[in-house]
Order: C-alpha cells, then structure tokens, then sequence
C-alpha cells in the first residue's frame, strides 16, 4: 500500500488514504521510518495502509498552525474533500523544534541549553529552565492547536451530517538516543546531521558520550512528557503512543547501534521495534490493527 506526498500524490485507481501523518523525520527518513514500518506490518488492518503523509523536512510543529508558513496546506487537509476519507492522524512532533537552529520567529531554544555548561557536572543542570520552558511550552500549544483544529473539524462535517465516523489522533514520543556525532549518509543534506553536537558543541557540554546521553535523555523525557499530557484528551481520541525507553541504550560494544543508524534515527530494525511494541498496541485498541 503506498504513502502519498505532495510529490507522490495519489493516482487514479488507488486507494483514497484513511490516515493522515503529519510531522517530523520520525515520519519522513529514508529507506525507513514509523510509517514505512506500519504499512508493512501484517498486523495493521488493510483499510489502513494508504496514508496521506503530510509535512516538510526541518518544519516545525508551529507550521502547521494559526499563521504558520504550512498553515494553509494544513488547513485544506481538513477540508471537507480531503478529511472525508481521514479516519486516524498521526502526529510526529517536537524534535524538530529542539534540534533545529532558531530564527527570528521561532526564538532562541538552543536546545534549551545554557550557553557555558563547561563547569557542570550534574546534566539537568545544563539546561536553562528559561529556554526549556519556552521550548515545551511552544511545542505544547502548537500541539494543542493542531489537535484542537482536527477535532473541530470533524464536529463539523458530523453537524453538516457529512460525516458518520469518528476519528482517533495518535501522538508519540522519541525515544532515548544516543549523542554519539553520527550523521546519517543523505550528503551534503540539513538532514545528513549530525544534529545534537551543534548545540552541545557550542555550550561547552562534558563532551563524555555517557554525560551527553544524560543531558539529551532529560530532553527527551520532558518531551515525552508534555505530549503524554494530551493523552485522553477529545473525549478519548487522543493517544500517547509511549515508546521512550524501547530502543537499546547500550554502549558496551556499541550495542546501541543496532537499533540507531545514527544520533538521532533508529535504523530500520529499530523503527520495526518501536512499530511492533508500542504503535501497534496502541492502534489495535482503537480497532486499526489485529
């Protein structure tokens, strides 16, 4: 079953797409990805495995809503002609907002880190509440609001009585990388990386591999945590897929390489892990999968 994209768009004869994705390289990376994983899993119900990914490499979750540059691309997906055949969003978002450099708009996160973490020997200490909290909090609202857009949408549709099912959001978390410099091999590509070192470089953070993977766990749990506080929202239809913690951590060996092609994206069997453990049992919960 196929994944359209703005630039692989559905063509005549295929299925109409039942899900719509939406967000960051967790959705997007090469050869594969949360997506890619799903589709092929033999579990996941057939109605299901054409899906409308949307989104752009490197956005961030603001893009999508109130003024944002991808607002109004957003916005017609929840249109009456595109939504009609929506019956689950994924959201994947969050990491772009940490990882990318900030501009005028977006605010100074700095990956929430202070600028000197040179004397600093305890990891959470590294970050500046400050510019976590600025961080989390945009990353929260935008959350909120692209939920919030969904859900008022199919109201909608059900008040016009064009609609007669429901829908189910589904967010998730990342999980516990390892900061270890890899890029990916995409060439001279913003998302070739490496993408935690531009900000640990510059604020002088222990650059020991097991103190970087503490400064870059404690993001990841308040990541995890901010959008686990959506899970039950819209009466119900919101999700948490919880999968931090799934992926191996291991250094011994370089055992964690397994199950990350690089610093920040699991490798394939890493991605099938996580598909298989937790978005799975999550969407057979909510009837999409067996």
């Amino acid at each position: 079953m196929p994944i359209y994209t703005k630039n692989t768009p559905r063509q005549d004869g295929q299925p109409f797409p039942s899900i719509l994705a939406i967000g960051d390289s967790w959705f997007w990376y090469p050869a594969n990805n949360i997506l890619e994983a799903l589709i092929r899993h033999p579990r996941l119900g057939d109605p299901y495995r054409a899906v409308q990914l949307f989104g752009y490499n490197g956005a961030h979750v603001a893009d999508y809503v109130g003024k944002g540059q991808y607002a109004d691309d957003f916005r017609a997906q929840l249109g009456q002609v595109n939504l009609q055949y929506y019956s689950a969003f994924l959201i994947s978002g969050g990491g772009n907002d940490a990882v990318s450099f900030p501009d005028a708009d977006k605010g100074p996160y700095h990956f929430g880190l202070k600028d000197d973490c040179s004397e600093i020997t305890d990891p959470v200490a590294c970050f500046d509440a400050d510019r976590l909290d600025q961080l989390l909090g945009i990353v929260s609202g935008s959350i909120g609001t692209l939920i919030h857009d969904i859900l008022w949408a199919v109201q909608r549709d059900f008040r016009s009585g064009k609609r007669t099912n429901d829908v189910n959001i589904f967010l998730h978390g990342y999980d516990y990388a390892v900061p270890d410099g890899r890029g990916a091999n995409l060439g001279p590509l913003e998302l070739a990386g490496p993408w935690l070192a531009k900000w640990m470089d510059p604020a002088k953070v222990d650059a020991t591999l097991s103190f970087r993977k503490l400064v870059c766990d404690h993001l990841i749990k308040s990541l995890r945590d901010t959008l686990a506080a959506y899970d039950g929202a819209g009466d119900g239809r919101v999700h948490f897929v919880d999968s931090p913690g799934t992926l191996i951590a291991t250094f011994a060996q370089n055992r964690y390489q397994a199950d990350w092609a690089n610093e920040l994206h699991p490798s394939p069997s890493g991605f099938n892990k996580i598909v298989d453990r937790k978005w799975i049992p999550a969407l057979k919960a909510c009837n999409y999968a067996t």
